[in-house]
């Protein structure tokens, strides 16, 4: 998931940089209201945290940002106990609006709520067939054991279990993982689902040339593509046998 941070104090920008990174989430952050409208105007934010700091005008910004019918889920900052500020930023376009000192485990909880209402799910812990992923522990099981992934690795399973069965690209998943500055290889996302694959099973993922990466969610096609591998690995075992039987 890519999140904008855009707050004046770097301090506070810092601290919410490190939170949402611990929780394998891309960061970007502007200090300057310029620099905020012209990174929201590529539009590839799941999330923005937006301070305002009794700068009402930078509401301007969240407001048209909005009209262009932008659906990413907005979180607010005040420094200023202030009913007709919170109201004005509802009024712009968040979803929520906190009072400075933000509490970072409140913060990141309201945050899973918004991005479970955002793709239409009720709770924190998903299940698939037998895999599960818990977004608010950031633990993934499989079979009933618990999977240890990677920062990257779970931040594109988190992309699969929002919508499960789509075909995500690796360029799609590229700028969902990566923010700014940070360093991507010409294969990183192709070695991330390759890992995926070997921790979770390679029935569970599915790669289709042309369109992507994507998550088999149905019980019925992992049976299926597993018992196929089988009877495929079986038969070509069968020939084998039957070569070495035939040469002697």
């Amino acid at each position: 998931m890519r999140v904008l941070i855009y707050e004046h104090d770097n301090a506070f920008a810092e601290v919410l940089r490190e939170a949402l990174r611990a929780r394998s989430y891309a960061v970007d952050r502007v200090s300057s209201s310029r620099h905020a409208a012209l990174a929201l105007e590529n539009d590839i934010y799941d999330l923005i945290l937006f301070g305002i700091d009794g700068d009402l005008g930078s509401l301007s910004i969240l407001k048209e940002y909005r009209s262009g019918g932008s659906a990413a889920s907005v979180v607010a900052f005040s420094s200023q106990h202030s009913v007709a500020e919170r109201t004005l930023a509802f009024e712009a376009g968040a979803d929520a609006c906190l009072e400075k000192p933000v509490d970072i485990t409140e913060l990141t909880a309201r945050i899973r709520a918004l991005m479970r209402r955002r793709i239409g799910q009720l709770r924190s812990v998903v299940s698939y067939g037998t895999l599960t992923l818990d977004d608010a522990s950031c633990s993934v099981w499989a079979d009933d054991a618990p999977i240890a992934l990677k920062t990257r690795e779970y931040a594109i399973l988190r992309i699969f279990f929002t919508e499960p069965n789509r075909f995500f690209s690796a360029a799609y998943l590229e700028e969902k993982i990566y923010g700014w500055g940070e360093e991507v290889q010409s294969n990183a996302i192709q070695v991330h689902v390759h890992s995926l694959r070997k921790k979770l099973g390679t029935q569970r993922i599915e790669t289709r040339n042309g369109a992507g990466y994507r998550l088999v969610t149905n019980s019925a096609d992992v049976t299926c593509r597993l018992r196929t591998r089988q009877t495929a690995a079986v038969a070509e075992h069968g020939e084998q046998g039957h070569q070495e039987r035939v040469v002697s």
